[in-house]
């Protein structure tokens, strides 16, 4: 504003000069009358920029004293580094109130969740325990007492015995779904980029389901051949158990489940097929939202969350990587996943070092 002023100041007096020195014809009144007018001019302008600016130190007082309103919206017409602090610390004052309540419910979801796997892991070990003992006593029974074969009473004992496995293995991944989704909502998740073999991560997947694969007879097919990727192991076996999970809740009567790669420039394709229930065509666009279950939430006989993919699409993303179905009803589905071969194609943007760890 002074400086806006004293520019007017200057450029009346240079003014006042050309026409005494330049013009003859312009009396000495006539020069003072239209001083005078400019001179008003002048002064009303700066009345106005006086109360303007008193009004905007009044406004932007008045924001400041307020933790919780931002004020460069409002004041976006002045530049001031003060308002930018200001917004800078209550952006950051928000960011810590998330922050904390992220990490408070996750530590409390993670204790939850350890507290209730160590009994869940005594029943696994009591389980088994009652099976070798069953197997050793059925040797030492007389068909008599019963009224039942040994055969027939072996194979009650064991099919209860089986289904109460099936409902520990229930238990269990419902235990780290849980586990794992909290550290996925988490803005903290902590990713590790390293190069993994993606057929053994596979094989250790199959492994971890194996109970399950057995029991209901699938048949299974494995790529021969391996390859590296870049992604987080975890992770990535989260995902896969995910997958590996559907095919078994929505299996056919002779259910397959095969794992087959194919390389291109930059990127490994991932793909998981089986012949399953499928997928309707009007579900399809709506597979990976939260909490969407489809045709699946009116049939009682398969329960599911609606979380399982939906976490899914999320974590790879933020790996970089992503997922996409072709799926058709009573034929099957099959997962493809796009995985990054290197850093460079995982991180164009982001330049980072091998095995690094960072959160995203």
């Amino acid at each position: 504003m002074i400086k806006s002023l004293l520019m007017s100041l200057v450029c009346l007096i240079v003014f006042n000069l050309y026409l005494l020195l330049f013009d003859q014809k312009i009396e000495f009144e006539n020069i003072l009358y239209i001083d005078f007018l400019i001179g008003l001019i002048l002064i009303i302008w700066l009345i106005w920029e006086i109360t303007k600016r008193r009004n905007f130190q009044r406004l932007k007082k008045e924001l400041c004293e307020n933790p919780n309103q931002e004020a460069a919206f409002l004041l976006e017409d002045f530049e001031n580094s003060d308002i930018c602090f200001h917004d800078l610390k209550v952006y950051e004052n928000r960011l810590r109130i998330e922050k904390n309540r992220y990490q408070d419910l996750e530590n409390s979801i993670v204790n939850q969740i350890h507290e209730i796997k160590i009994p869940l892991s005594s029943l696994y070990l009591q389980n088994d325990d009652l099976q070798n003992q069953i197997d050793n006593t059925l040797l030492h029974l007389r068909d008599s007492q019963y009224g039942l074969s040994v055969e027939e009473i072996g194979m009650r004992l064991k099919d209860l015995l089986r289904d109460q496995r099936s409902q520990y293995d229930q238990m269990n991944r419902l235990l780290n779904l849980m586990l794992d989704s909290s550290r996925i909502s988490s803005e903290l998740t902590e990713i590790r980029i390293r190069k993994v073999p993606l057929k053994s991560l596979i094989s250790r997947a199959i492994k971890d389901n194996s109970y399950r694969l057995i029991h209901y007879q699938f048949s299974l097919s494995l790529p021969e051949e391996e390859l590296i990727v870049c992604s987080d192991d975890h992770w990535l076996s989260f995902v896969l158990n995910q997958l590996i999970d559907n095919a078994i809740k929505y299996r056919s009567e002779n259910p397959k489940l095969s794992f087959s790669m194919e390389k291109i420039p930059g990127f490994v394709y991932l793909k998981i097929k089986d012949n399953g229930q499928g997928i309707a065509s009007e579900d399809l666009p709506t597979i990976f939202e939260k909490g969407f279950t489809g045709t699946n939430k009116r049939n009682q006989k398969i329960k599911s969350t609606g979380m399982g993919l939906y976490f899914s699409k999320m974590i790879l993303e933020k790996m970089q990587s992503s997922i996409d179905v072709e799926s058709k009803k009573n034929e099957g589905t099959q997962f493809v996943i796009k995985i990054p071969i290197n850093e460079f194609e995982l991180w164009k943007e982001n330049k980072i070092e091998d095995n690094q760890t960072f959160r995203k």
